[in-house]
């Protein structure tokens, strides 16, 4: 399996700081060839308030630039990771750095971002704010763009997923190639939460040929389905419905990817995270192929679970290898 959206950058920083790699050397061992074998490994960044809430205090100091961070886990991850994992490193919430920093983030690693967390920054908004894009904001895409990189939609608003959609349609105008995508939403209609996606909304990354990561969160399956206590075998055939119903708005399940967003780490913050995944980590692979199996052949699970993630990541490398070749030309 290729794991849309993990926030593994997050974990490993926080384990930096408190030099305590425990947990990380245990969740690793999740990454093998008969596991997971793929992660959008993502790091993030919201109001300085809810890193400190969510996270380890010392996960954000204001003394310590986003590029250093990300030195950090770049080298983390070497270090931890088996050379034979597909990583996409990713930023999420990228109020704390300049979109000229982008530059120096590529070179770094950076294969893709997602603008924004919950809540407005100075790019735009999340899904507890109204606004769209700003000036800055257009800029920052438009030069992620430039640059190669995938644009994560999960999380933005409605205003600012379409004007980034928009960025995205008249960067394909000037010849440019935009990737984007949604890395952990699911279907609005099936379950009317923020961070899922509407029928439009969902086309309109497929017009632009994205990929859709549907995330085994409970809660962004069956509304209140923690609350609620609904057992497992309802929620994961509910799951099984978010795929069916994009496989027919799509026409296909060539768009479609999973992903977990799996928080479990921040359990001993809250016990709500240790319940949100319906899947176990340690045995993800096997259990969504005993639940695809259901509905879809051999080959049909290995394009949800791992194909059409990979067109997605060739698709990336390729845009940010053409991309650097012509800035070396223009220079």
């Amino acid at each position: 399996m290729i794991d849309l959206h993990f926030d593994l950058l997050t974990k490993l920083y926080i384990s930096y700081v408190e030099n305590d790699f425990e947990y990380i050397e245990s969740f690793i061992k999740n990454y093998n060839k008969n596991n997971v074998t793929g992660v959008i490994a993502n790091m993030c960044f919201e109001s300085i308030e809810e890193m400190k809430e969510e996270y380890s205090k010392h996960y954000f100091n204001e003394n310590v630039s986003v590029v250093e961070m990300f030195q950090v886990v770049k080298c983390l991850l070497d270090e931890y990771l088996d050379k034979d994992i597909d990583v996409m490193p990713s930023i999420e919430g990228c109020d704390y750095i300049d979109w000229e920093d982008l530059d120096i983030l590529k070179d770094l690693g950076l294969k893709a971002t997602l603008p924004v967390w919950n809540n407005q920054n100075k790019y735009g908004s999340g899904n507890r704010s109204n606004s769209g894009l700003t000036v800055e904001g257009v800029k920052f895409i438009w030069h992620a763009f430039e640059l190669g990189l995938g644009v994560d939609l999960s999380h933005a608003n409605k205003k600012t997923f379409d004007d980034i959609i928009e960025v995205a349609k008249i960067a394909k105008s000037c010849e440019l190639n935009p990737v984007v995508y949604a890395s952990h939403s699911n279907v609005y209609e099936l379950c009317k939460r923020d961070r899922n996606l509407t029928d439009k909304q969902l086309l309109k990354i497929k017009e632009l040929d994205g990929v859709v990561g549907l995330f085994s969160h409970r809660n962004f399956i069956l509304k209140d389905a923690i609350k609620n206590n609904v057992d497992d075998n309802t929620v994961k055939m509910q799951y099984l419905n978010h795929i069916k119903h994009l496989e027919n708005l799509f026409g296909s399940i060539e768009n479609i990817a999973l992903s977990t967003d799996d928080m479990t780490f921040c359990a001993d913050k809250d016990d709500y995270y240790e319940l949100c995944p319906i899947f176990n980590y340690k045995t993800i692979k096997q259990d969504t192929v005993n639940l695809l199996r259901t509905e879809y052949n051999d080959q049909e699970i290995y394009q949800l679970l791992e194909g059409n993630a990979l067109n997605l990541f060739n698709r990336i490398d390729k845009n940010i290898k053409e991309a650097t070749r012509w800035q070396k030309k223009k220079k």
